[in-house]
């Protein structure tokens, strides 16, 4: 994989991806980045527009994020392989694990 970062912002503008052969088969490229608000009031730059491209360079599907939420309040521990294995319909009854 081969990705071209921004050196100020650290966004990835690109991103190719190559098979056994060394040839490109995948392309990520960011198309809009916005400045979204984190709970805190705090701006953050985030990609909202990207293209995946095939080896065709005609077929290709858009991601489009159009929410966002920084600051949460996740800590490390949400992360921790014990608690990744909590079913996700018991977050969804109790409102969380």
């Amino acid at each position: 994989m081969t990705t071209w970062v921004d050196t100020t912002t650290f966004i990835p503008w690109k991103q190719e991806f190559r098979d056994r052969r060394w040839e490109i088969f995948r392309t990520y490229t960011s198309d809009r980045v916005e400045e979204i608000a984190s709970a805190t009031g705090r701006m953050c730059l985030s990609i909202t527009e990207r293209t995946l491209w095939a080896r065709d360079k005609v077929s290709y599907t858009k991601l489009y994020m159009d929410a966002a939420r920084y600051d949460a309040g996740l800590t490390d521990a949400d992360f921790s392989s014990a608690h990744l294995e909590v079913p996700l319909d018991s977050w969804f009854r109790a409102g969380g694990p």
